[in-house]
């Protein structure tokens, strides 16, 4: 995850800055260069949508938004949580 969000950086593409009250905490905000990507990417990216939805019957975009809520639940682990953090 640092390595993405540091080239990120380095392309000016966002900011990343520690919370005043907490500095573990990394804040991430998007640069006007961020926003411009993202606004000329969200166009074709609703076209890819678009056409992999196409590709699936009815009941499969049934099926794919039932699992995809089972793993954005709140109740599905986070991968990785039974892992320790460090080795002693």
């Amino acid at each position: 995850m640092t390595r993405m969000l540091s080239r990120l950086e380095r392309k000016h593409l966002i900011l990343r800055s520690r919370d005043e009250h907490d500095q573990r905490q990394v804040r991430l905000a998007l640069t006007a260069k961020g926003d411009e990507l993202i606004a000329c990417l969200a166009p074709s990216e609703a076209t890819a949508m678009g056409e992999f939805a196409g590709s699936l019957s009815a009941e499969e975009l049934l099926r794919l938004r039932s699992l995809l809520e089972k793993l954005l639940s709140p109740q599905t682990p986070a991968i990785g949580m039974d892992c320790p953090t460090r080795l002693a």
